[in-house]
């Protein structure tokens, strides 16, 4: 049987980093705590784009796993990176390294969901 590969990848830059101290409150009513110091990472993907505000995500980038921080909002997702990244770096929200089936299996929900419920409006590439 042949592997299959993905097809889909959806990426997003780092707005904002911002150094942050262990047990910093961050989010809709400051409900989560930073879990060591490490530095926050913005990224412009929220539920306006077709995230889910109950959901957990997280990203890629230069060999690290961003952990999501927070509740989405409606214009952001907060990470947590052990480093800075600099603002404007390309973040791997799905494809080689973050797959679908992954963020389903986190989500309890279908692949399909994740896929389905992005924007219409987000810029697509077809190669």
């Amino acid at each position: 049987m042949k592997e299959v590969k993905p097809v889909l990848s959806l990426y997003s830059y780092v707005d904002k980093c911002t150094f942050v101290t262990k047990n910093t409150k961050v989010g809709y009513d400051y409900m989560f705590k930073v879990p060591k110091n490490g530095y926050l990472i913005l990224s412009p993907m929220g539920y306006g784009l077709g995230y889910l505000i109950r959901q957990k995500y997280m990203a890629y980038y230069n060999e690290e796993y961003l952990k999501q921080m927070c509740r989405v909002s409606m214009d952001c997702c907060i990470y947590f990176s052990n480093r800075p990244i600099k603002e404007g770096a390309k973040l791997e929200l799905l494809g080689e390294h973050v797959s679908v089936d992954s963020i389903a299996r986190i989500n309890k929900c279908s692949p399909y969901e994740i896929v389905t419920l992005l924007n219409k409006n987000i810029k697509r590439i077809v190669i």
